[in-house]
């Protein structure tokens, strides 16, 4: 006699492709194409069955490499972004010379010149 539980368990194994519980037998008998295409089967079973856990993995990956092209993407124009910045504020100058307050209402300002 075996029980509801059993049965069930049974019924789930059954019902993954006649394979085995782990599915390893099948995999270590498998070429580079099949075993690709166990793994992608395995794959889309798990996500029918965890889309949670899907979505949250897939928004994860996807902000990791979104902040790595934009990173890779400002060191990589950096100078130029700098350079515009810079060349904004003053032009195309490398230093820009003013000249010391000078005070007219006072004649010792000139006479230390």
């Amino acid at each position: 006699m075996t029980t509801n539980l059993e049965q069930k368990a049974k019924q789930a194994v059954d019902s993954d492709d006649g394979q085995d519980a782990s599915g390893i037998g099948e995999l270590h008998s498998l070429s580079c194409c099949g075993s690709a295409k166990f793994f992608c089967r395995h794959s889309y079973k798990d996500v029918g069955r965890r889309k949670c856990n899907f979505c949250l993995a897939f928004c994860s990956v996807f902000i990791v490499v979104l902040a790595t092209l934009v990173i890779n993407t400002v060191v990589t124009f950096g100078p130029i972004i700098f350079l515009k910045v810079g060349e904004a504020k003053v032009g195309q100058f490398d230093a820009v010379m003013v000249p010391k307050k000078v005070n007219f209402n006072s004649w010792d300002s000139f006479q230390n010149v």
